[in-house]
């Protein structure tokens, strides 16, 4: 299949990352506060702290130009993360994706303050370094990824 024909399966995969997140996310929150699944717990993703930095970027430029920046984001983290954990790491494939997840897991939450927002992180961070890394193991190609990468962040911020 040409790289081309994997772009919207990726964009396909990047809203079923955010729905997936959505969900988990919300049940995470609800646990570390120990309260029930409120109506708004599904927003738990988009609220998360994760976003601030993408959301005053899209409010200070067109959502093109945002949607670009997503894009471009999304190229550098699979490029350095996938790429490299895949090329680096000595082992076999799933010593190489455990290590990618592990790898997005700590760069993911490290920036981010407070329980409830660090387990809202690690839900975003298990479930989008997981599915990069086991369609990474398959098809050693990082365009479909940006095109996940860029609709999931897209999803959370517009």
């Amino acid at each position: 299949m040409s790289t081309l024909l994997m772009l919207p399966l990726g964009a396909a995969v990047g809203a079923a990352e955010f729905a997936t997140c959505g969900l988990l996310a919300a049940i995470t929150r609800s646990a570390v506060r120990k309260t029930p699944i409120s109506g708004d717990a599904w927003t738990a993703v988009t609220r998360s702290p994760l976003w601030r930095p993408w959301r005053q970027l899209a409010a200070r430029v067109p959502w093109p130009a945002a949607v670009c920046s997503f894009a471009a984001a999304a190229l550098v983290q699979e490029a350095v993360l996938r790429s490299a954990a895949f090329a680096v790491v000595p082992g076999g494939r799933a010593v190489r994706i455990v290590v990618s997840v592990i790898v997005q897991l700590v760069a993911t939450i490290v920036p981010v303050r407070g329980a409830q927002d660090r387990s809202v992180a690690a839900v975003l961070a298990v479930v989008n370094g997981t599915a990069h890394a086991l369609l990474y193991a398959a098809v050693p190609v990082v365009w479909p990824l940006v095109a996940a990468g860029t609709v999931f962040t897209s999803l959370a911020v517009l």
